[in-house]
């Protein structure tokens, strides 16, 4: 149940497509679901694992899609595992307004705080959401850890105070993701993840209003490091909920 409806729910996020994205999505699901011995349809199109391979490496060079497209972004095969934390950082470290990340937790990527530090330093507003309580007192340790680091570059953190938090969806100017992602050492180099990506409006904006909902359900951790957090809900300003659960020893 919704925590806004009494119960202990997650708060997650979700996305609907449609055509030819929707079909590689579906396609990238039966294929890893097939080779868990999983029975498939058969007008799934099928591709080969060494032309995978050479289609995943040319992915991560390629430039993004046109203005308006969805790109399904993620892959078993090894060579399509950067291409999302590439997207990533491509479009923080150009990030000219704002720009709302992944916050490194108990494995912290350095490649994206770096990013995110350093796009604070020349005037970006990056603003992050972490939870402030953890079922894994040690994810929670790791994380406050980085506060200090963070916030010196000019970043704002904010935890978030109500259910879990488990949204994996990002916005930086004017392109918007979400999926499975952590933005994560784990997630680029052995978890299977996939994320959809576009600079669609309708889609920026409807993420922009999420993150911005988030943000008022949270509060601002002071850098002065006062014990009570400051509440502030500033216009114009977007954050990205995080969170790494840890359940026996993986990392979702």
């Amino acid at each position: 149940m919704a925590c806004d409806a009494g119960g202990g729910g997650w708060r997650d996020d979700v996305a609907r497509i449609e055509g030819a994205a929707a079909e590689k999505a579906r396609t990238l699901f039966y294929e890893t679901w097939r080779k868990q011995g999983g029975e498939c349809p058969h007008d799934v199109a099928w591709t080969p694992k060494k032309p995978l391979r050479v289609a995943a490496r040319e992915a991560v060079r390629a430039a993004q899609v046109g203005h308006g497209e969805v790109e399904v972004l993620g892959h078993d095969a090894w060579g399509a595992r950067m291409i999302i934390r590439r997207r990533y950082l491509s479009h923080i470290r150009t990030a000219r307004r704002r720009c709302s990340s992944p916050t490194p937790t108990s494995s912290p990527d350095g490649a994206v705080r770096r990013a995110l530090e350093n796009a604070a330093r020349r005037g970006v507003e990056v603003r992050v959401i972490v939870p402030r309580d953890s079922d894994v007192p040690a994810v929670a340790w790791a994380t406050r850890a980085l506060y200090a680091r963070l916030m010196k570059a000019g970043v704002h953190v904010h935890e978030w105070t109500r259910c879990v938090l488990h949204a994996k969806t990002a916005l930086v100017d004017d392109w918007a993701t979400t999926g499975s992602y952590n933005m994560d050492a784990r997630s680029w180099r052995y978890n299977l993840e996939a994320n959809v990506a576009t600079d669609d409006p309708d889609f920026v904006a409807a993420v922009e209003r999420s993150l911005r909902d988030d943000l008022s359900r949270s509060e601002e951790v002071d850098p002065a490091g006062g014990e009570e957090p400051v509440d502030r809900s500033p216009a114009g300003v977007v954050v990205l909920p995080l969170q790494k659960d840890v359940v026996d020893g993986r990392a979702t």
